[in-house]
């Protein structure tokens, strides 16, 4: 049984899941399966990942597209180790990402979720920097009143915790994760974040929630009304709920402004990548789409 499952969606992924394919496959732990859920893809997805040529590379066909929340719980059935990492299939990992998370969990027992900073490439805003959420559980669990405090891409949990709890929610299906971690704090799940920006996550208009031309918009409401449950649920003190509802007029805020309530909300922080950063993340892209 391998240490670790890496637990990969794809849909209509051919352009870029070999790039994020190889990221895990660079990886400095070498003892996991990379397991990818095709869901129902209509163009070369399954092609592509079948010519990988690694032992550790298992594709999963599901018939038909079943979905976010379907394909995940598809593979949180079929995942073979005890703790899973999730990918996107238009991300990238950095080399030691894996490691860095299996550590954590052998050295921390007692933790379900832990997730890293990650480097963020935001095509909508043309801006590249680094978002490090709260590390501690309480303040992860407080987070849940406004923001979602994961990049769920890369994050990493134990595989029977979040069975244990129901996997995802299909009737959350768009804002899945963040109702999954509230579901999770409420079953007394304990959550982690490390420091260091492990993960490279790329926004565009197909990912962006929160752009207020884009489909995707009316998903804040749902991402608002689950703030407020946060809120409820958790029992977190009444004075976030100014602070959630708040949430609904961010999309047509100025860019500026938005920014700045980006970078100072409670919690987490924005920076700049250095150029050591930049260069590191160019080098690694380059490697993966060779």
């Amino acid at each position: 049984m391998p240490e670790l499952t890496v637990l990969m969606t794809a849909y209509n992924s051919e352009g870029t899941i070999r790039s994020s394919i190889r990221s895990i496959l660079r990886q400095t732990l070498t003892d996991f399966e990379l397991l990818v859920v095709d869901d129902g893809s209509r163009d070369g997805t399954a092609g592509v990942v079948s010519g990988i040529g690694d032992r550790r590379v298992r594709l999963v066909r599901l018939p038909e597209n079943l979905g976010v929340c379907g394909a995940s719980n598809a593979g949180l059935a079929e995942a073979k180790a005890p703790l899973i990492a999730r990918m996107d299939s238009d991300d990238w990992s950095l080399p030691g990402r894996l490691e860095a998370q299996w550590r954590f969990f052998r050295e921390n027992p007692g933790v379900d979720v832990v997730g890293t900073a990650v480097i963020t490439l935001d095509e909508i805003r043309g801006e590249e920097y680094v978002r490090t959420h709260p590390k501690d559980h309480g303040d992860i669990r407080a987070a849940l009143a406004l923001y979602i405090p994961f990049s769920h891409s890369g994050v990493a949990y134990r595989r029977d915790a979040i069975r244990g709890i129901g996997g995802y929610s299909e009737a959350w299906d768009g804002v899945e994760d963040l109702e999954l971690w509230i579901r999770a704090a409420g079953a007394g799940l304990r959550f982690a974040n490390l420091p260091e920006p492990l993960h490279v996550y790329r926004i565009s208009m197909a990912t962006s929630r929160f752009h207020p031309t884009h489909p995707h918009f009316r998903r804040n409401l749902r991402h608002t009304a689950l703030n407020l449950r946060a809120i409820r649920d958790l029992r977190l003190p009444k004075w976030r709920y100014v602070l959630a509802l708040m949430r609904t007029i961010y999309p047509l805020l100025p860019v500026t402004v938005r920014r700045q309530v980006r970078r100072t909300r409670l919690g987490t922080s924005e920076r700049l990548l250095t150029p050591a950063e930049r260069q590191s993340v160019r080098e690694l892209i380059r490697a993966c789409d060779a």
